[in-house]
């Protein structure tokens, strides 16, 4: 399963953001959440498993069209490309009262892990 990409290692500590945004009070598991520095896709992939909600997306942003790439052929073979909006964008210059992020309650900033 690791081999065909359909299942993905993650150690604890790249789970913690996630689950700390989908544990959250205000977060709504029908809802989408942005994940802004998204790339190669470690923390979309996990939030893709925890949203059961069929409506329900993770908008994805990364300003490096390779990394991006990346994330999308992992999402492919992981078989949640339906959950995910990609974006080759710097989430910094979108703004937030846009109506395709009306339905958004959380996001998911981890630019430490990220090589954006």
């Amino acid at each position: 399963l690791v081999v065909n990409g359909q299942l993905t290692l993650q150690d604890k500590s790249s789970c913690f953001p996630a689950q700390i945004l989908l544990k959250s009070k205000k977060f709504r598991l029908d809802s989408d959440v942005i994940d802004c520095c998204a790339a190669p896709g470690n923390k979309t992939l996990h939030l893709c498993s925890s949203l059961s909600d069929a409506a329900s997306r993770v908008l994805a942003f990364d300003i490096r069209e390779d990394r991006l790439k990346l994330m999308k052929e992992r999402c492919k073979v992981s078989g949640v490309m339906e959950k995910v909006e990609f974006f080759l964008q710097d989430f910094l210059e979108v703004s937030p009262m846009e109506a395709r992020f009306s339905n958004v309650s959380g996001i998911l900033f981890d630019p430490s892990c990220s090589g954006s």
